[in-house]
């Protein structure tokens, strides 16, 4: 019986009191991206999440990074497309280990096949053509999670250091007021709470952008909101 190949396996600690990533070398490796970094090195969550284009499990995932329970781990499948051949279907694996987590993901493309993408992605990607921009936003700590739909190349997302502030520290506090507000906890789709954020942009500049706020779908603790944008300026 032939031998079958060795699966590629690596991972990284998701650092909350910091709110940055660590990740080594070999993670870099399974989706073709080592000549792009150093051989250790930390990386915004909104980087590593972007290189998802299909996340299974997706609330219960964002709930155990922002929420987690001592003894809480999930098992998930996420697809990654590879720098330069086809996607992948990884196998990801987070166990919470205060302050954060530990993740590690294994390519399983062999015996899992690669799914679609779901017809709530395709609505999202149509939007993000329109100019509309969805992020998920943990106001207590001021980050900038994820983008929903696909990242605009005018903010500056992907960073390497916690000390970058993608949303200007000005602006968490307002960010906080509006989702403390009694109207945000009675909002509906068609009734958003509004207030300016400040965006890291990547000449370095802050940008401001009306900010429409939501409660995070499914909401189970995590403390996170949904909001979206539509840049007011083309330069």
């Amino acid at each position: 019986m032939p031998v079958k190949p060795r699966r590629s396996i690596a991972g990284l600690v998701w650092d909350f009191e910091r709110q940055i990533c660590l990740q080594p070398f070999e993670s870099t490796v399974m989706s073709g991206r080592e000549g792009l970094w150093e051989d250790t090195e930390e990386v915004s969550l909104s980087r590593l999440l972007s290189l998802g284009e299909r996340y299974d499990e997706f609330i219960e995932t964002l709930q155990l990074l922002f929420a987690s329970d001592p003894s809480q781990r999930i098992q998930t499948h996420v697809t990654v497309p590879h720098a330069y051949k086809e996607l992948m279907r990884w196998q990801v694996n987070l166990v919470a280990a205060r302050p954060g987590a530990l993740v590690v993901w294994e390519d399983v493309t062999d015996a899992v096949p690669v799914e679609p993408p779901t017809l709530q992605q395709i609505g999202l990607h149509t939007a993000h053509l329109t100019g509309v921009n969805v992020v998920v936003i943990a106001p207590a700590h001021g980050t900038l999670a994820m983008f929903l739909t696909p990242p605009p190349e005018w903010v500056q997302h992907i960073y390497r250091s916690a000390d970058v502030h993608v949303i200007h520290q000005d602006d968490v506090e307002a960010i906080q007021k509006a989702v403390a507000d009694e109207r945000f906890a009675a909002a509906a789709t068609d009734q958003p709470v509004s207030t300016d954020v400040r965006l890291l942009t990547t000449d370095g500049t802050y940008e401001r952008v009306t900010m429409d706020l939501l409660p995070f779908p499914g909401e189970i603790g995590t403390g996170l909101v949904v909001g979206y944008f539509v840049r007011s300026t083309t330069a």
